[in-house]
């Protein structure tokens, strides 16, 4: 029940501009890989908190960045990359999402109580933002490879 009407309001904010409108205005000074993760990261925590939903987590910040990404010449692989390891791993630390309830409801406990031990939840976020720091794993594109539409052209 919760899935279905927060793919429809990021569906909708997507349509509308409102992604592109927020995007302009918050990402205006980033330049770094650094910039980049935190950005994710909490644009992907804010989605993951508001929507509940875990596919949005990694759907929503995905096409608000991919933009930005290319802008400054890093991959779309990432953008995808760092989605997915620093918003949706919260998902699992956050009581009210979709994860976290299932979660509670499997292993009978809460999630404030597993939480110190729940290092997916936390610690990924923490490496992925660890190695755009330090630039670990991030590909700067070339000319060609950026502006090709085809990976086989």
């Amino acid at each position: 029940a919760i899935i279905f009407p927060a793919m429809a309001m990021a569906g909708l904010m997507i349509r509308i501009g409102v992604v592109d409108v927020i995007v302009t205005s918050l990402l205006r000074n980033v330049r770094s890989p650094l910039g980049l993760s935190l950005s994710t990261w909490i644009i992907g925590v804010l989605t993951s908190v508001t929507t509940s939903a875990s596919a949005i987590s990694i759907i929503m910040p995905f096409e608000m960045m991919e933009k930005k990404y290319e802008e400054l010449g890093y991959s779309k692989l990432d953008c995808a990359t760092m989605c997915s390891t620093t918003a949706s791993p919260i998902m699992s630390i956050t009581p009210w999402t979709d994860v976290a309830v299932y979660m509670s409801g499997i292993a009978g406990v809460s999630t404030l109580s597993y939480l110190p031990y729940c290092i997916w939840g936390w610690g990924l976020s923490i490496m992925a933002i660890l190695c755009a720091a330090f630039r670990i794993g991030w590909h700067k594109t070339s000319e060609n490879t950026a502006s090709s539409s085809s990976p086989y052209a």
